[in-house]
């Protein structure tokens, strides 16, 4: 093989191994590449060793600096693209911070700045799959802080909420010292309604819920021990009842014969004046009895309703 023969054959070898790194190049782009620095990169030591080449043949030679331009002009294009691409993502992304920011300004409740911050938690899913590009502009570092604004603000307002319902139990901790089992137990239930209609902090509302259940407990404790206290002292209340009734019946009876009495003398008087009198004496019995019959009554309402609670206890 003469010399020229061996030159040629190396030359279209190089050429070949070569083409095959730019066949290799064409196919990667763009979805194989890690990044245009990493392609600028690859390329640049591509034109080097191809313009380099000790053994190539000129048509071979240009012909793959040729592809490999049209590659960097696709390349370009593709790169200027995505930079303008990049530049609406961003603008939409800031305008949506900046739309955010002036929502919380204007958040003076709860509803408000929830809002907000569900606005936030898609704008931070938009930047996180946006390129590393993207997120080294400043865009994450401001989603942050507005961030940290809206859970601050959000903090704030629960512990508003927070010191509004501790109010009740507060209350019912103060009944709860003046042995008022009933008073403790209605500011519990305010508690408990108010709970549902002011938001704070789950961690918050679970401490505050158990305090109320102990308060509760300790009603239900107090109103137990006054109801024993009742019961021990109910008998003894009967028994004197039933004493004063046994009096009254004796009054009534008194009266009741005061008034036959005077009944029978204004049947026997002859003049005005005494039969006016005597009337009059009746009709005053006859009040007096009266008002002695409601008292009866009420004693009588008195003794059942704590019999039927000695029953039942």
């Amino acid at each position: 093989m003469s010399d020229a023969e061996l030159w040629e054959q190396q030359a279209d070898a190089a050429a070949a191994a070569l083409a095959a790194e730019v066949d290799g190049l064409e196919a990667a782009w763009p979805g194989q590449m890690e990044s245009f620095r990493t392609f600028w990169t690859t390329v640049k030591d591509l034109n080097e060793r191809i313009r380099t080449a000790p053994a190539i043949k000129l048509d071979d030679k240009l012909q793959l600096q040729h592809r490999v331009n049209e590659l960097c002009h696709q390349a370009r294009g593709e790169q200027r693209q995505r930079a303008e691409q990049l530049r609406e993502v961003e603008s939409k992304l800031l305008e949506g911070l900046g739309l955010a920011q002036e929502n919380l300004a204007e958040a003076d409740a709860i509803p408000a700045v929830q809002e907000v911050r569900a606005d936030l938690a898609l704008l931070r899913s938009q930047i996180e799959s946006s390129s590393a590009q993207l997120r080294k502009t400043g865009i994450w570092e401001r989603w942050q802080e507005i961030n940290h604004a809206a859970w601050t603000r959000l903090t704030e307002l629960w512990s508003e909420n927070e010191r509004t319902l501790a109010v009740a139990l507060d209350e019912a901790e103060a009944q709860i010292q003046h042995l008022d089992a009933r008073q403790a137990k209605e500011a519990i239930k305010r508690f408990h309604a108010a709970s549902s209609e002011l938001e704070c902090s789950h961690r918050a509302l679970k401490s505050m819920r158990s305090r109320a259940h102990e308060i509760w407990k300790r009603a239900d404790e107090i109103g137990r021990e006054k109801h024993a206290r009742y019961l021990e002292q109910a008998a003894g209340r009967v028994e004197r009842w039933r004493q004063s009734q046994a009096r009254r019946r004796q009054q009534r009876a008194s009266i009741e014969r005061d008034i036959a009495l005077l009944e029978r003398q204004l049947d026997r008087a002859s003049s005005g004046v005494g039969q006016a009198m005597l009337r009059g004496q009746i009709e005053e019995r006859r009040k007096a009895l009266s008002a002695l019959q409601t008292e009866e009554r009420q004693i009588d309402r008195q003794i059942e309703d704590v019999e039927r609670d000695l029953a039942q206890s």
